[in-house]
């Protein structure tokens, strides 16, 4: 039945694995070997049935359902892209095919590698929106799962903002509109000088970049590897680490402000969907956080609402005091009028105070942050560190300068 339904899946999306059919996930890894890979694959259609075949095996190793995969021209320095929806495909920038000739042509070596990566690279957001749709996400490894659960949340906000029923009631709502207009417009404004900026240290991107660092290190592994292949690997392997760290750092990347948009979440308190999603997402994040030894949102909350109570209570027993002592004598009253406007001040003064630690504190949470990804911080430690550029890496300089630079145009003869 699994057979038949795959089969019917395949024709409806017009999914072609060509000659690699039949191929294992360790052989189809194997090719990866530049010796065999462009023995193996001869143009620029074989790519994509070698890429889809590839991402399925990937997806099978893992128990999740795969997608459709397709070339399609990108603007920018954009690769390969997965739409979160309810029917994903993965999409590959058409220069990757177009280039595919020159590649061969002049035996670059890392082309392989970079293709690989990217599609197992998509693959994980794939999993990560299989998630989603289905609403179960107990398959997805714990950095993943943050990225679906925020992915998730943000969704469920989107949808709402976009209604017509948030957009028409501006009596309600004006604020609120405001808020999410300046922010987009924000977005926007930083978005149009910088392509990368909010992708860094978004979870979804952290997680994808992380699990395939960990796949492309089973390179490694393969069998029959010469020495100058396995210094290859281990160089551009070595070099994605050390860019997964870059932009997750980066001031130009890491953009990404978890808590901001789980305030975003606090704001529509009128959608049962959106405080669920929240909810959802915060829960398993504290599970994170306490699992670490770190404070939770919860215990921050907590502490907004205990101290908030607290001031309440305190100001409220000397307020009634003052209002009980009240009578027909003027200079008494004058006294109690002062002391009246006093406990008003310090009552500013005791609100603001909370409200700025709370601040504090979750600033301290988006500290924290990082600490939900260990790879990466385990990245960081060995990799962020001064390395002497190797000879090994001017095929990858090449195939940047090919792929991602939009003055440079193969010319076929």
């Amino acid at each position: 039945m699994a057979e038949l339904k795959n089969k019917m899946f395949n024709y409806k999306n017009d999914i072609d694995v060509g000659k690699f059919e039949n191929y294992s996930y360790e052989q189809l890894m194997s090719l990866v070997n530049p010796y065999k890979f462009y023995f193996e694959i001869d143009n620029k259609q074989e790519l994509l049935q070698y890429l889809q075949a590839v991402h399925i095996k990937y997806c099978e190793s893992k128990n999740e359902q795969y997608s459709p995969c397709k070339y399609r021209k990108f603007n920018g320095g954009t690769m390969g892209f997965t739409k979160f929806e309810a029917n994903p495909s993965v999409e590959f920038n058409s220069k990757i095919g177009d280039s595919y000739e020159f590649m061969k042509a002049c035996f670059n070596k890392f082309f392989p590698f970079i293709v690989f990566e990217f599609v197992i690279h998509e693959s994980n957001h794939i999993f990560q929106i299989n998630a989603i749709n289905s609403g179960d996400f107990s398959k997805l490894q714990p950095e993943s799962k943050i990225g679906a659960l925020y992915q998730k949340l943000m969704d469920n906000i989107n949808k709402q903002y976009n209604s017509d029923k948030f957009s028409k009631d501006k009596t309600k709502n004006i604020l609120l509109s405001n808020f999410f207009d300046i922010d987009d417009l924000v977005f926007d404004i930083r978005k149009s000088t910088n392509e990368s900026f909010f992708y860094g240290n978004e979870p979804c991107e952290i997680a994808a970049r992380d699990y395939t660092c960990q796949e492309c290190a089973k390179l490694l592994n393969l069998p029959n590897l010469s020495t100058e292949i396995k210094r290859l690997f281990s160089a551009f392997i070595q070099e994605q680490a050390r860019d997964s760290v870059y932009h997750a750092y980066d001031e130009k990347t890491s953009n990404f402000n978890f808590f901001l948009n789980i305030l975003k979440a606090d704001l529509l308190t009128d959608y049962p969907n959106v405080k669920q999603a929240k909810q959802e997402l915060c829960d398993y994040v504290d599970g994170v956080f306490q699992g670490l030894g770190l404070r939770t949102i919860n215990q921050v909350d907590n502490d907004l609402y205990s101290g908030a109570e607290r001031i309440t209570k305190k100001l409220l027993a000397r307020a009634k005091i003052i209002n009980s002592k009240i009578e027909n004598n003027t200079e008494v009253n004058s006294k109690l009028e002062a002391e009246a406007e006093k406990l008003a001040d310090s009552y500013d003064r005791m609100v603001d105070n909370l409200f700025f630690k709370r601040i504090d504190d979750y600033k301290q949470l988006e500290r924290q942050y990082f600490e939900l990804f260990p790879i990466l911080q385990n990245q960081k430690k060995t990799i962020m560190k001064t390395r002497k550029r190797e000879e090994l890496l001017g095929d990858k300089n090449t195939v940047e300068g090919v792929l991602y630079e939009n003055d440079f145009i193969i010319k076929k003869r």
